[in-house]
């Protein structure tokens, strides 16, 4: 009987801890949702409907494949805990999209290289100090075989890709007009 009382509260505190976990993940994804969207929504627009729409879309393909292959498939990292959750589903179609939204919306496009490289350096370094300062601390994501590094290394080739991408939408609707 005594054995059968240590391993209900070990089983306890371990949901306890875990509920614990979950919840200061899950209490830091909403923090972060919602200052990503009060930025979406007081930021001055400068992009065009269509541009932020596929461009969103263009993003979350991204990161969605990104995340198949490096998280499911390969297991590197992964959000909140093994497997799928709403967690997981909430960076990917929320978090990630706000980000190619506000990354986009402020991108120096008229500028010289050296400012565009300026700028998409800046916003690497703040997705790895968001990444290693707050997401992994918090339970937000995980790592496996990930390193930390790999998203530094990551990181501005993904933004160099967004930009790219918005730059040939750009091009087609303006070839649109055109014709």
């Amino acid at each position: 009987m005594e054995g059968d009382h240590k391993t209900t509260c070990i089983i306890m505190g371990s949901i306890i801890f875990k509920r614990q976990v979950f919840t200061a993940s899950m209490a830091a994804l909403g923090v972060t949702v919602l200052i990503l969207l009060l930025l979406i929504a007081t930021m001055p627009k400068r992009l065009s409907a269509i541009e932020y729409y596929s461009t969103t879309l263009f993003a979350f393909f991204l990161n969605a494949t990104c995340d198949y292959c490096l998280n499911l498939q390969f297991n590197l990292y992964g959000y909140f805990e093994q497997g799928i959750d709403i967690g997981g589903y909430t960076i990917v179609y929320i978090v990630g999209p706000c980000i190619s939204v506000l990354f986009l919306n402020f991108f120096p496009a008229e500028k010289q290289a050296s400012v565009k490289l300026l700028y998409i350096l800046a916003w690497s370094v703040f997705s790895i100090v968001y990444e290693t300062s707050i997401a992994f601390p918090n339970g937000m994501i995980y790592y496996t075989e990930w390193k930390w590094w790999y998203s530094g290394m990551c990181y501005p080739l993904i933004y160099v890709v967004l930009a790219f991408n918005w730059m040939l939408v750009r091009k087609l609707l303006s070839k649109r007009e055109l014709a």
